[in-house]
């Protein structure tokens, strides 16, 4: 049974699924497939339908019919490969159902991998009953295979080799053979060698394969590679020639020459994508940029060619047409991705597709065909691949299957091309034609005398309402009279005399060089109020209106539909910007006041060419949505003070016809909004309605984005003094309480707070946040024009810049954090890497989704904006500094990033191997050591362990730690009841120096000291420098606190060594001796001694002074006797 589901559907379009729904099989695939996954499908004009994903090959029938059943599919195995196999190399012959095979029951698949493994299956439910059969190559890749008659298939691979393979349709005894088509290199080769020099080692631009309908004598062959058309007849197995060959280039770059404005052929790229044929005629697919331009835009065009029956080569493109499709630069990637479909031949439907957007082009051989793009990015969906069926396309959605996409003409926006090419005039110029008749008698210059402020040359309708007095500033009559001037000459150029008008431009504006370079110059203001008074011009042929119009009003629209009036007014205000342009007067604008601030003139003309592009839009979206914004659009009249409606005359007419205050649109659907919620809405209406002003504003503002972009090159100015330094904000970002950016803010906020709150199924909530994803990108994209104009205006150290930037930074995150909050990865991901919100991005890696390898796929495309160092800092702030360690110590920016981190550095040196480097680091890491002797001990430890791994010589450093280390010892050696005194913690000692270990040592508080103390304060001498009275007078110390340590004058006796030998002084002196000190140098003298200010209360005591000299002569005789 058949089943057909509205995807979406506008006025314009509508997307649809076709056939029965996917079989389980299938959807298992993609359901279960990330992002990255090579899935590639092939929808057969007999029904059958392929799917390729890794090596299987899913087989299955996307239409019913009646002898075929639904809902088998079939899986294969594909030939083993280190590339990935694609649907383009999978051919399906179907068996049985009449020559079509619309009705097959059964299916033979044919398969070849890009190695040249050919794989054929006579039929697709015996999975291994298969025949297989090796190409020899010579390291060829396989592009393509393509049917061609009923039991063969045209091979062609990348180097431009062509083979036959013919299989047999018995079952019992299958076969494969293999013709190389002898004339497949030679010619192609020969024309590319001679356009190109010899590429021996690098695959050709091959594009398309096609072949063409059968012939009494055999098959037509086309190729299309790079830009050669080539022609084969082929009557079977080496039976093949080559009819004819052209070189498609000259043809293609005249026109796009012509298209783009360029000043010589030889600055046009010309890329031909695809090839489709209508009989005798082949239409192609053409993408191509003017390499001279700043902003390198890549424009796609359709063209069509006679390939004759017989052998004369096509001389000439037929048609040529430029589609209107989004523009893409030459460097994007999938730019020139695209692919030509022909569903029903000579039919007036053709669709330019890619991985994620379909392009509906009506009426292809119309003078003026339509174009609509169809966008297929939103929850991960694209297209895998494309089909007809019927005489009607098909394709498929990773998200919906298989689809169709149907256009009304009658809806769709028309692709306009220039009147010139049609060869009509356009309305505006026979309505000003028209004018200029009526005023022949006019035609005499009133500038020069008083009398000309009668106003006689007006030739367009000015506004009854109050000029906008933020953009212009009336300076008198003779600025008037200027204005008035520049719409004649503007006349005189319409009726393409442009002598005049140069003329009446030199007479008016080329003498006043005082006033260049100036805000509000008589031409900045002549040129801004002209542009003003055209978008909001009255549409004159109108009769409802003839009450409200000006005397002597010429209109810039003839239309009576309100649609094709703002059409009008697009193509008389890109007469203007072409007429300032060809005049001179382009370089020559500055700027004007703009909301209270100076903007450039040129902006000011595309703002105006941005707005007509928004009412457009807001008027086909009018239907759909007529009651929201009937409400708004009287509430912004009331607003202006404007609800007086003249009769007959609805408040759509007078709001559509002042086009330069369309912002007031977003304000007036906002308040409505806020006022319907009030109200107490339902749940399900309140879903609805924040989606429904939603959709409006989302559809106004994109559209005028998307003018502003794609246009940016038409409004710049090459005069540095033109203005171009000032700083600019977009009409669609201005800022304060009423500006729109606040406003799509609140918008967000609401999205998220009250709709998103309240959808009550995955669909809506999806809806939604695709919108709030798009009022995202507007809001971020209106910050970014503006951040790149204050670098311009100001500087990127400037305090304006530094202030916006960070305004910027804390309203991404916060635009883009509801995402992450409400699990929508895929689209928190795409908003992050565009507008480099590292932040969110590294939240995304650490959420458990999945993304933790895309952290370093984000390290190597974010290197040069210093995302690693981010990503490092991440880490650290929050303490993981073993998994930054661990996760990326093999990135050579981590070494770098930690060099002044130097407790984590020395890791990353032991794991990179450089052992001298971590040695140096821990022992500066030791040296800062002040609070913890364990901790010294060991970054000591892990030096020297460093530096006896290393490859160099480190003796001196290792001695330097193993001196530094002693010393660490003296610390852990100081007596338990002298730390608990000092209320030291005893496990983990404070880091001293040498001296203050000596002090300790020697102090009073050291009660229960004796001559191992001061022994190891003599051995902490060694750590300091001799050179000075410091060091003796810090050595005469510790033996003098020696000596204080017993009472001497308790010391009685006939011989006094007995008593002297026991002193803490003599013991010490004894226990140097013992351990090899040299006491001659480390032991003052006796009288030193005395004079020493620690014994200066022992210096009269004779007793005291016997017994040490005594003590003294018995060391230097027992000195004497070891020598």
């Amino acid at each position: 049974m058949q089943s057909f589901q509205v995807i979406e559907e506008t006025p314009q379009y509508c997307v649809e699924t076709f056939g029965p729904s996917l079989p389980v099989l299938i959807t298992e695939v993609l359901l279960q497939a990330d992002r990255s996954a090579n899935i590639s499908v092939k929808l057969d004009n007999s029904g059958w339908a392929c799917l390729v994903c890794d090596r299987r090959l899913f087989i299955w029938r996307y239409k019913q019919t009646q002898a075929a059943r639904i809902g088998l599919c079939y899986q294969l195995a594909l030939p083993a490969t280190e590339l990935c196999h694609r649907a383009d190399l999978i051919c399906l012959i179907p068996t049985g159902g009449g020559n079509s095979g619309a009705d097959s029951q059964m299916v033979s698949v044919l398969a070849v991998s890009p190695e040249g493994v050919v794989r054929y299956w006579p039929t697709a439910h015996r999975e291994i009953a298969y025949s297989e059969r090796s190409l020899e190559l010579g390291g060829q890749e396989c592009f393509t295979l393509t049917a061609f008659g009923k039991h063969q298939c045209i091979l062609a691979t990348t180097t431009n080799q062509l083979m036959m393979i013919s299989v047999s349709p018995s079952t019992m005894q299958s076969q494969v053979e293999v013709h190389t088509l002898k004339s497949s290199q030679g010619m192609i080769a020969r024309v590319s060698s001679f356009l190109f020099g010899a590429q021996k080692d690098e695959t050709s631009g091959l594009r398309r394969v096609l072949a063409g309908s059968a012939e009494s004598a055999g098959y037509p062959l086309y190729i299309l590679q790079d830009s050669i058309l080539q022609k084969w007849f082929i009557s079977g197995p080496g039976q093949e020639q080559v009819v004819y060959e052209k070189q498609l280039d000259g043809l293609f770059k005249q026109q796009f020459q012509r298209e783009m404005g360029a000043s010589s052929m030889e600055n046009i790229k010309v890329w031909l994508l695809d090839i489709q044929l209508i009989s005798n005629i082949a239409v192609i697919l053409a993408g191509a940029v003017n390499t001279s331009s700043p902003n390198q835009r890549i424009k796609i065009a359709i063209a069509t060619l006679k390939v004759q029956v017989d052998t004369d080569t096509p001389t000439k493109l037929e048609s040529f047409v430029v589609a209107s499709t989004p523009p893409q630069d030459s460097d994007d990637e999938g730019a020139l991705d695209k692919h030509l479909l022909l569903a029903n031949p000579g039919g007036p439907h053709c669709y330019i597709y890619s991985q994620h957007s379909i392009v509906c082009c009506s009426g292809l051989f119309d003078q003026m065909p339509s174009f609509q793009e169809v966008g297929f990015s939103k929850a991960g969906d694209s297209i895998r691949g494309a089909g007809c069926f019927d005489g009607q396309a098909i394709f498929f959605s990773s998200n919906h299957g298989v689809i169709t996409v149907n256009t009304s003409q009658s809806e769709m926006p028309s692709f306009i091309m220039d009147d010139s090419r049609t060869g009509q005039t356009s309305r505006l110029e026979q309505s000003m034609q028209q004018q200029s008749m009526q005023q022949q008698s006019m035609q005499q210059s009133s500038f020069t005398t008083p009398s000309a402020r009668s106003r006689p040359f007006q030739v367009m309708s000015a506004s009854r309402s109050r000029p906008d007095t933020s953009i212009l500033e009336t300076t008198g009559d003779l600025e008037e009279d200027k204005t008035n001037g520049l719409k004649m000459a503007f006349l005189h150029s319409c009726k393409h005399d442009m002598n005049k008008a140069e003329n009446l431009v030199q007479d008016l504006f080329l003498q006043d060089t005082f006033e260049r370079g100036k805000t509000n110059s008589s031409l900045d203001q002549a040129v801004a109020k002209l542009s003003r008074e055209l978008i909001d011009d009255f549409p004159a042929s109108d009769p409802r209106w003839a009450e409200s119009l000006p005397q002597d009003s010429v209109a810039s629209t003839g239309s009576l539909i309100l649609l094709h009036q703002l059409e009008d007014k697009m193509k008389a205000h890109e007469h203007l910007v072409k007429f300032i342009k060809d005049v001179g007067i382009w370089d020559m604008l500055h700027s004007v006041i703009v909301r209270d601030l100076p903007q450039t003139t040129h902006n000011l003309l595309s703002e105006h060419a941005e707005k007509l592009s928004a009412a457009r839009a807001l008027c086909n979206k009018h239907v759909k949505f007529q009651g929201l914004i009937d409400t708004a659009v009287c509430r912004a009249l009331r607003k202006r003070k404007q609800d007086a409606v003249p009769s007959g005359l609805t408040p759509r007419d007078i709001f559509y016809r002042e086009v330069s205050k369309m912002e007031d649109i977003v304000e007036a659907l906002m308040e409505e909004e806020q006022d319907l919620l009030s109200s107490g809405l339902t749940p399900q209406d309140t879903v609805s309605l924040i989606s429904s002003i939603n959709t409006i504003i989302q559809s106004v503002l994109q559209e005028a984005w998307h003018l502003h972009q794609s246009r940016s090159l038409v409004y710049q100015s090459h005069n540095e003094a033109s203005g171009t330094s000032l700083p600019f904000i977009p009409w669609i970002a201005s800022s304060g309480p009423r500006g729109i950016r606040m406003q799509l803010v609140q918008q967000h906020n609401l999205t998220v707070g009250r709709a998103v709150a309240n959808a009550e199924d995955a669909q809506s909530r999806s809806g939604l946040f695709q919108q709030l994803q798009s009022i995202t990108d507007l809001l971020l994209e209106g910050y970014i024009a503006q951040l790149e104009s204050s670098m311009q205006a100001d500087g990127e150290d400037s305090v304006q810049y530094a202030e916006l930037e960070q305004r910027y930074t804390q309203e991404r995150t916060t635009l883009i954090s509801p995402f992450l909050e409400h699990r929508q990865f895929e689209r928190a991901a795409v908003l992050a890497e565009k507008y480099c919100d590292f932040g969110i991005l590294v939240e995304l890696c650490e959420s458990g989704t999945g993304r933790k390898d895309r952290l370093q796929y984000y390290m190597d495309q974010f290197s040069n904006k210093g995302f690693s160092d981010f990503v490092f800092k991440y880490y650290i702030d929050r303490g993981q500094r073993g998994k930054l360690l661990t996760h990326f110590a093999h990135r050579p920016e981590l070494s770098e990033f930690l060099q002044p981190h130097d407790h984590l550095g020395w890791l990353q040196d032991i794991h990179t191997n450089n052992y001298s480097q971590a040695q140096d680091t821990l022992r500066k890491l030791a040296t800062r050591e002040s609070f913890s002797v364990s901790k010294k001990k060991t970054l000591l430890s892990l030096g020297k362990l460093a530096a006896l791994a290393s490859d160099n010589d480190h003796q001196r450093e290792i001695g330097e730690i193993n001196a530094e280390l002693d010393v660490i010892t003296h610390h852990e050696q100081l007596p338990r009841d002298l730390i608990q005194k000092l209320n030291l913690n005893g496990d983990d000692l404070p880091c001293m120096t040498p001296q203050q270990l000596i002090e300790l040592y020697i102090s009073e508080r050291n009660t229960n000291s004796n001559e191992y103390d001061f022994k190891k304060a003599l051995d902490l001498l060694q750590y300091l420098h001799k050179e000075g009275s410091h060091y003796t007078d810090l050595m005469v110390r510790i033996w003098c606190r020696a000596i204080l340590r017993d009472e001497w004058n308790e010391m009685q006796g006939v011989d006094p060594w007995d008593y002297i030998k026991d002193s803490i002084f003599f013991k010490t002196a004894a226990k140097a001796l013992q351990e090899g000190l040299d006491l001659t140098e480390c032991l003052p003298d006796p009288d030193t001694l005395m004079q020493h200010y620690e014994l200066q209360g022992m210096r009269d005591n004779t007793r005291f002074e016997y017994l040490l000299r005594t003590g003294f002569e018995q060391i230097g005789r027992s000195l004497a006797a070891a020598e």
